[in-house]
């Protein structure tokens, strides 16, 4: 059985029909179908999800709408950082976040036991809540890639031309395919806001 499709759904009508809404969308995993309750009932919003492909299971995502910055901090610094990737993209006025697991081991375990309020990374609670606050109007997204519960590298693209000048001896830095756009990469977190 194939899942591969795109079906934008309001908010509105998926609170009001979640179990229907979660076997849907969770291609027939059991454990998508559970951690999307799950969230929606904590109050998250998602805006996709995939349980892996063919060839490729492992590589499973859950996408989350900013609501309340608060929690999405909570949940994002309590998650289980073994072999964890996970993304903030800031725009203007939105914000897309990530989260994935690239091995065999399930995401949703680790997104249940997040909600369930474990112990918190304060150095991720801290450069998460400065990306969430940013106002300056300029693009950010920032990756942390996580082995074996070491940050193994982040990295941190933006064209905010201040950012990029106040950090450009201070972090490795290279150009992307955009003009405009510069990523900044280490094996140490990365707070281009200080």
């Amino acid at each position: 059985m194939e899942f591969n499709r795109v079906k934008k759904v309001d908010i509105d009508e998926i609170k009001l029909n979640q179990v229907q809404y979660a076997k849907e969308f969770s291609e027939g995993s059991r454990k998508l179908e559970k951690t999307l309750l799950m969230l929606w009932n904590a109050g998250f919003e998602t805006n996709g999800c995939c349980r892996g492909h063919k060839g490729n299971p492992s590589e499973q995502y859950i996408g989350l709408a900013i609501k309340s910055k608060d929690k999405i901090v909570q949940l994002l610094s309590s998650l289980d950082q073994e072999n964890l990737h996970f993304s903030i993209v800031r725009l203007k006025d939105s914000y897309g976040i990530t989260i994935r697991k690239y091995c065999n081991k399930s995401i949703y375990d680790n997104v249940m036991n997040a909600l369930k309020g474990k112990k918190v990374n304060k150095q991720i609670e801290h450069i998460i809540t400065k990306v969430l606050n940013y106002k300056a109007g300029y693009y950010v997204n920032i990756h942390y890639y996580f082995r074996n519960n070491q940050l193994k590298k982040c990295t941190f693209q933006t064209d905010d031309p201040m950012m990029i000048h106040k950090n450009q001896n201070k972090y490795k830095m290279k150009p992307t395919n955009h003009p405009k756009l510069i990523c900044f990469t280490s094996n140490e977190y990365l707070d281009l806001f200080d």
